[in-house]
């Protein structure tokens, strides 16, 4: 099980996710085979993450986990002191 805390945006909140999930919504979302495949991508890779707008129920859960991916990886990327964080191209505050 990986735990995951950010605590440097009061929006985020403590996330656990267990390594499965991770690497499950990964291959739904990226290219990637694993979670760890991602967090060490090489040339400065960062993922690029848009949530689903239009109508809720219908995006809930794809939004969900592109949200748990996002958190996921920035507080992965911060504990091993990478600066990498995921870019979230139309999140609104």
């Amino acid at each position: 099980m990986v735990c995951l805390v950010n605590n440097d945006n009061p929006t985020k909140t403590n996330t656990t996710m267990t390594t499965a999930y991770l690497n499950e919504i990964t291959r739904q979302l990226t290219c990637f085979a694993s979670f760890a495949d991602l967090l060490n991508a090489p040339g400065n890779y960062r993922p690029s993450i848009y949530l689903a707008k239009g109508d809720v129920v219908c995006h809930a859960a794809a939004n969900r986990a592109k949200i748990d991916l996002a958190l996921a990886y920035d507080d992965a990327q911060e504990a091993r002191g990478d600066e990498r964080r995921a870019f979230r191209g139309n999140w609104t505050n």
